[in-house]
């Protein structure tokens, strides 16, 4: 089964705040609000390109790095 692409950029994110070694609860130190950011990872809400770009400066990759 395909994951929706919602899904597959949802468990992106969460694998490189993973790598830096970050808590969501430490992405409030990146201006996420914690249960907002819970619903970012879990695929629950559309993301906005600006929240992407946010994302892809606190883990310092390329965004387009979460489409992969």
């Amino acid at each position: 089964m395909k994951l929706s692409i919602i899904k597959k950029v949802s468990q992106n994110i969460r694998k490189y705040r993973k790598s830096n070694g970050l808590t969501q609860k430490q992405m409030e130190n990146h201006g996420f609000d914690y249960r907002h950011y819970q619903k970012i990872e879990s695929g629950r809400i559309n993301l906005h390109i600006s929240t992407i770009e946010e994302l892809s400066k606190a883990f310092g990759v390329p965004a387009f790095k979460f489409f992969k």
